[in-house]
């Protein structure tokens, strides 16, 4: 298991209505890579975490980079404790996927799973926006895109390309597919 850690300057969110209910609390925004969709019988290979730390953000990956059912437990292990102190995370999706896959994993490695309040903005963008009826779907990238988050990003890679090149990585140990990756 691999811990990358960047400091990022990104400029600060800040919005009335959202500073009224969240203002003061710590937050991070969270992302999984998965082998698959069933928890049952997929692991987590790559937990990206972004949270504010004083006036800059930390992003964190947690990489699976062995493959192994032991270095899955140790990537959950370490996003448990990266998540200590969190308040809120955003994610997108997350109530649906992300924290119930992750939570399924824990238990399956003898972790207890203690995550934050999940703060998902799917059925947000699904229940109080147009989006949905000019857009031909509501994924994350799609509405990333249509919002303009895309125009600065190299990586166009989905989450079935990941998933293939994960695997490519675990046979051949290529560190430029390991970044292609990450």
């Amino acid at each position: 298991m691999e811990i990358i850690r960047e400091k990022e300057e990104i400029e600060e969110f800040t919005y009335a209505p959202f500073d009224q209910y969240f203002g003061g609390l710590d937050i991070a925004a969270l992302d999984i890579e998965t082998t698959g969709l069933s928890p049952a019988r997929a692991s987590c290979i790559l937990i990206g975490i972004l949270k504010k730390r004083g006036e800059s953000f930390e992003f964190v990956q947690i990489f699976s980079d062995k493959g192994t059912p032991e270095d899955e437990a140790a990537l959950l292990r370490a996003a448990s404790r990266e998540l200590e102190g969190i308040d809120v995370m955003i994610t997108y999706n997350g109530r649906s996927f992300d924290g119930p896959f992750m939570a399924r994993r824990m238990r399956m490695h003898g972790i207890a799973p203690r995550l934050p309040f999940d703060l998902d903005l799917l059925p947000i963008v699904r229940r109080h926006s147009g989006l949905k009826s000019f857009l031909p779907n509501l994924r994350q990238k799609t509405v990333e895109d249509f919002m303009g988050l895309w125009a600065d990003r190299d990586d166009r890679i989905d989450g079935g390309d990941s998933v293939l090149m994960y695997f490519d990585y675990l046979a051949s140990g290529s560190d430029d597919i390991r970044r292609s990756v990450l």
